[in-house]
């Protein structure tokens, strides 16, 4: 039964040739451009190394300041993320990063540019690196400003020509690193781990990062378990100075004049004219 109805839909198609061709090649391409694009969706947030604590992390990574006749908006700053968070008994780690800057190098009349990221020590143990060489920058290292560097396996070869790269030293954005660790190659798209050479954020070359709301920053916070990330959404605001309970902020000269806070909904607390939003989004 089943072999005569598919011989008679074969002699039904061969009938009109173009179209049934037409419709084939439709159904194909359909069927390519959904398995590309569930791939490309798996890559950018399936739990792959060394993003392997996806479901029980949450990323804060947009920030704007708005006034009567300006704003700014973007990525949220140093001075913000670092600001001491009070308890939360639901976050196992927190890490602040910076986002991937272009930095240029030269080696042997070679322009080289490479992919610049600055973190904290606590990162390193956040994500789940695999490390062909040596090992990450220590907290020490992060507290001292040592001018040290984990590389990625492109920038080794660019550099160095290849392995060993450990101990070696590199110029990356007119500053010196000595290489402490080499990565396997992060995907461009995977952008919280993504980068070419990471460096500790304390090596930036001015201090003007450290008083900016809205900057070139991201951070992570990896909960104890799923089911705590509802926890950490709601407490993050308050356990970092933001009163939103009592509409009031922490004084302070510098600071913004009213908060808003994006988890799975908008809150606010309204003070004056000016104003701070921070979305977490992961």
């Amino acid at each position: 039964m089943a072999l005569s109805t598919l011989k008679l839909a074969f002699k039904v198609f061969l009938r009109r040739k173009f179209f049934t061709f037409i419709s084939l090649f439709g159904i194909s391409v359909t069927l390519v451009v959904l398995m590309v694009a569930a791939a490309m969706l798996e890559h950018v947030f399936g739990p792959l190394p060394p993003e392997t604590k996806l479901d029980r992390s949450l990323g804060i990574a947009y920030a704007a300041t708005t006034g009567e006749h300006w704003n700014r908006n973007g990525f949220p700053g140093y001075k913000f993320l670092s600001t001491p968070p009070g308890t939360i008994p639901e976050a196992e780690r927190i890490t602040i990063y910076s986002t991937p800057q272009t930095a240029v190098s030269y080696v042997e009349g070679r322009r080289v540019s490479s992919f610049l990221k600055r973190t904290d020590a606590e990162f390193w143990r956040v994500l789940d690196f695999r490390f062909v060489e040596g090992g990450p920058f220590t907290d020490d290292d992060a507290r001292n400003a040592s001018p040290v560097a984990v590389i990625n396996e492109t920038t080794r070869k660019r550099f160095f020509g290849g392995p060993p790269a450990l101990g070696k030293t590199l110029e990356v954005d007119g500053q010196r690193f000595r290489v402490v660790g080499v990565v396997p190659d992060v995907p461009l798209l995977r952008i919280v781990p993504f980068a070419d050479v990471w460096v500790p954020i304390s090596t930036t070359k001015t201090d003007s990062y450290k008083s900016e709301l809205v900057g070139d920053f991201m951070a992570t916070i990896v909960a104890r378990s799923p089911k705590d990330l509802p926890r950490i959404r709601a407490a993050e605001p308050q356990a970092r100075g933001w009163d939103f309970s009592s509409e009031k902020m922490p004084s302070s000269a510098e600071a913004p004049e009213s908060v808003h806070i994006a988890t799975s909904g908008w809150r606010s607390a309204v003070r004056t004219s000016s104003s701070f939003m921070m979305k977490m989004i992961w």
